[in-house]
């Protein structure tokens, strides 16, 4: 990502939460086989989401935490159940996009983190961001 080798999109706004990362609805919940992650969802306004390879998108996975434990997983854009909607820009520019999950298989190894740490996780990746 920092070597601009690959495209990524940060997915953590919502048509219902707009920017308040505690009122998130989209979910991550285990596969059958236990390795893995099921995405349902949509993100909107997603910066670079029409054409990304890559998201990195908060998601919760256990209704029982609070708001401020979701996971943060990183999603292939090309993923069977990912689509993505451009948003046309005033321009006729379209770099910002809304993308839905329908089912998105995402295997363990894609969550970025502690389980339940995505909260911190995020405002670290925005922090640095605006160092």
């Amino acid at each position: 990502m920092a070597a601009g080798e690959e495209i990524w999109c940060q997915g953590w706004s919502e048509p219902d939460a707009g920017s308040d990362l505690a009122g998130i609805r989209s979910r991550a919940v285990r596969n059958d086989a236990g390795d893995g992650w099921l995405l349902t969802g949509q993100k909107t306004w997603a910066s670079r989401g029409a054409f990304a390879e890559w998201c990195f998108g908060i998601f919760r996975t256990d209704p029982k935490r609070n708001a401020t434990a979701p996971d943060l997983l990183l999603i292939a854009m090309d993923s069977p159940g990912v689509t993505v909607r451009p948003i046309p820009q005033i321009d006729g520019e379209t770099g910002f996009a809304e993308i839905f999950f329908d089912g998105v298989e995402v295997p363990d190894s894609q969550v970025l983190g502690e389980e339940g740490s995505g909260w911190s996780v995020a405002m670290s990746t925005a922090a640095a961001s605006a160092a």
